[in-house]
């Protein structure tokens, strides 16, 4: 069990994935992780931040809905892994 079901960063990460998918918008995994108080940078910040997408990916299709972590279009820049 993740320690972030039914936390204040879930239901923070949460709506904006929502937000997101409401105006076929994007969203990073910086600004997912200032929404929900994570980590904002380095290996502390892709493990939390994919934690918490995991966790409300595998909530979305347990409940037969789309993922929210891929139809909000979550994007890493890939200039800042060094992959232009």
């Amino acid at each position: 069990m993740s320690k972030y079901r039914g936390t204040t960063a879930f239901h923070l990460v949460y709506a904006e994935l929502i937000q997101a998918v409401r105006y076929r918008g994007l969203t990073t995994y910086q600004r997912v992780a200032r929404i929900g108080g994570l980590p904002e940078s380095g290996n502390a910040m892709g493990r939390e931040t994919g934690e918490v997408l995991g966790l409300i990916c595998r909530q979305e299709v347990g409940e037969g809905r789309a993922m929210l972590s891929l139809d909000g279009a979550i994007e890493q820049s890939l200039a800042a892994l060094g992959w232009e």
